[in-house]
């Protein structure tokens, strides 16, 4: 059955190397400098491993919903598929981890058993998840947290409280190490950086900066960029039109939301202003010729000059960017 513990019976599991613990902390900080790459991650949680010998892990940033369950603000897996997350909100409110968070913002700790619900049973089993361990500590976005999750495999898989207060040192460790590595960077410090979590939220990040977005034509009320904009910017990385170019890289699970400086964009002219929001709605280059008083042979040259300039190669993309744009 289900069980919500601070610890239980140790895991028949091979004993870690003597000193495998302190040299995971110790290399999150001779390691800082790598702190920018998922090399950096990959290599601070795969040492860690070597220590509580568990097989996946979740590291993510978080806050709390009005039901005060977590909100995931963005992530880092390892040895987990990149659609992990979307599982894990269609079935958060079956999860016994995301409970015991929703009343002591601490740590938990689960096995599964038969008792487990359906919907949570066949992402567990897909994932080859038998027991769970979350962890906490302040993190790098406002009102949030960091959390790290560790998952176990199989019988005897059962995490107990020195597991428990091994992760939570760690993760103590590895959230010094990014901040000290943000503020050694000076993310969020500039005109052309700041940082950035999957709901749009603007983390680190400078009024110079906030300028910049707002002389573009860009609100970001409350400091969080428009919906549409942002799921641009997750699912490619880039959003660029006639007056800003934008670039999206991981960052510790989050985003470094940066502005192009590579090369100023040129400004769409009239015409093409007009060619493009007729072509967004949907009409042909025969209709648009009809309407300019051009040829096809024109209004698709304006086309391809607009698909250049604004950086889009579809009809929905240029569609996309000129809804953000509405001056366009």
């Amino acid at each position: 059955m289900n069980s919500i513990r601070p610890g239980g019976p140790a895991p028949a599991r091979q004993a870690a190397p003597v000193g495998a613990f302190d040299e995971a902390l110790l290399a999150l900080h001779a390691q800082a400098d790598m702190a920018l790459s998922n090399v950096f991650l990959d290599d601070a949680i795969g040492r860690l491993s070597l220590s509580l010998g568990f097989d996946a892990a979740w590291l993510g940033h978080a806050s709390f919903d009005g039901a005060g369950l977590p909100l995931l603000l963005g992530e880092y897996r390892h040895k987990l598929p990149k659609g992990f997350a979307q599982e894990w909100r269609r079935i958060r409110d079956l999860d016994p981890l995301a409970a015991e968070f929703a009343r002591q913002h601490d740590h938990a700790v689960a096995q599964f058993g038969e008792e487990t619900p359906a919907a949570l049973r066949r992402l567990l089993d897909r994932h080859g998840i038998s027991a769970a361990a979350s962890v906490t500590t302040s993190g790098l976005v406002r009102d949030g947290f960091l959390f790290l999750s560790l998952y176990r495999g199989g019988a005897g898989a059962a995490f107990t409280a020195g597991d428990v207060g091994q992760a939570r040192l760690f993760l103590r460790h590895l959230a010094v190490a990014l901040r000290n590595r943000l503020a050694a960077n000076a993310w969020g410090a500039g005109p052309s950086t700041a940082t950035l979590t999957l709901d749009g939220r603007l983390e680190h990040v400078s009024g110079a900066f906030l300028k910049r977005l707002a002389d573009a034509g860009i609100d970001v009320p409350g400091g969080r960029l428009p919906a549409r904009l942002t799921q641009m910017l997750v699912a490619r990385g880039r959003y660029g039109d006639d007056q800003i170019r934008l670039r999206l890289r991981e960052l510790f699970g989050l985003g470094l939301l940066e502005i192009d400086e590579a090369e100023r964009p040129r400004p769409l002219t009239p015409r093409e202003r007009q060619v493009a929001q007729a072509y967004a709605r949907g009409l042909s280059f025969r209709d648009i010729a009809r309407a300019l008083g051009v040829s096809p042979h024109t209004a698709r040259n304006h086309i391809r000059a607009v698909f250049g300039k604004l950086r889009v190669t579809s009809k929905l993309g240029l569609a996309a960017t000129l809804a953000l744009r509405p001056d366009q």
